[in-house]
């Protein structure tokens, strides 16, 4: 089943790709949004829509300053005012001076009368709370958009072939974000935390970095995480996923306007995570579904130009399990 919605206007999803479409042999400048593996995994779906698409892209740091560019953001939740300040700064930097800058799909909270007044800005919210809280404080609807996270449009066949894998996988956020009202079960792996930076301005890196997350994720059968990139590729790849909130309205807001179409998919409400559950019913299965006794790809197979990279990863990820495994 197809998962992109179709274009609507004012509060209705759209397909992200015909607003791209617009930028086609044409240059943008990709800011890069520091962060964690799931920012990786939106910066690769970011790439490989500008490729496909012919959008000829360069890179910004959020701590530079252009004029008379043509900027897209990456999408993500760094806007979050009091809290992280790498988008504020990017903004407070750029805005004006002849810039068009484009917010790739974002959870936003705060910084509304910035926004409001912000010359030349569109905004792409990737839920439902942040569209609402942008409209009501008077953003210009002309500007504003509700589309999905850019890794709902990653293809899993460029990153590993799915496998049914065994087991329990635990994958909980030990960060600023956790709610502390999970306990961390023994064998937890912040996988996403093996990367966390400015690490998104090499497509053949965030590409290696995003495949070994789903290989590593791939060896389980069901994933219980606060991680929402790692719920939407576990999604993606057929997993049996148990989505728990983060501590604020981040995860629940993207489950309920994206994640709950996947059958597989589960949201644990905080009041009642051991006995009950918000599930969606719906229609169509996961494109995933069928994907049983698929064995992954080799490790060495379609890593591009340097040799040494895979072998690198693998090390990193076999310290952060070392280290997992004292703590």
């Amino acid at each position: 089943m197809e998962k992109h919605a179709q274009d609507y206007i004012d509060g209705k999803p759209v397909d992200i790709r015909n607003f791209l479409a617009r930028y086609t042999d044409k240059d943008i400048i990709y800011c890069t949004n520091p962060g964690n593996g799931g920012d990786g995994f939106i910066a690769h779906a970011a790439f490989t829509l500008f490729d496909a698409l012919s959008i000829r892209y360069g890179f910004m740091h959020y701590d530079e300053q252009v004029q008379g560019k043509t900027i897209f953001y990456a999408g993500g939740g760094n806007l979050i005012e009091g809290r992280y300040p790498h988008a504020h700064q990017f903004l407070t930097n750029n805005l004006g001076n002849g810039n068009s800058i484009v917010i790739l799909p974002h959870t936003i909270k705060g910084f509304h009368e910035m926004l409001a007044q912000a010359p030349d800005l569109t905004i792409f919210c990737r839920e439902s709370v942040t569209y609402s809280s942008l409209r009501e404080s008077g953003f210009p609807l002309e500007r504003l958009y509700l589309s999905e996270d850019l890794a709902f449009m990653i293809d899993p066949a460029t990153l590993a072939v799915p496998q049914k894998g065994s087991g329990d996988g635990f994958f909980f956020r030990r960060d600023v974000e956790s709610t502390g009202n999970q306990p961390i079960p023994d064998g937890n792996m912040d996988i996403s935390m093996c990367w966390n930076g400015d690490h998104w301005d090499d497509p053949v890196f965030t590409q290696a970095v995003c495949r070994s997350i789903v290989l590593y994720i791939n060896r389980f059968e069901t994933i219980w995480t606060d991680r929402l990139h790692v719920a939407i590729m576990s999604a993606i790849y057929g997993k049996k996923v148990f989505f728990y909130p983060n501590d604020y309205f981040k995860n629940k807001a993207v489950y309920e306007q994206t994640l709950h179409r996947y059958p597989n998919v589960t949201f644990m409400e905080p009041e009642a995570q051991d006995t009950s559950v918000v599930h969606h019913e719906v229609d169509q299965p996961s494109p995933m579904q069928q994907s049983e006794g698929i064995e992954t790809m080799p490790l060495s197979q379609d890593i591009p130009e340097d040799p040494g990279l895979w072998n690198r990863l693998k090390e990193r990820i076999s310290r952060q399990l070392s280290f997992s495994a004292k703590t």
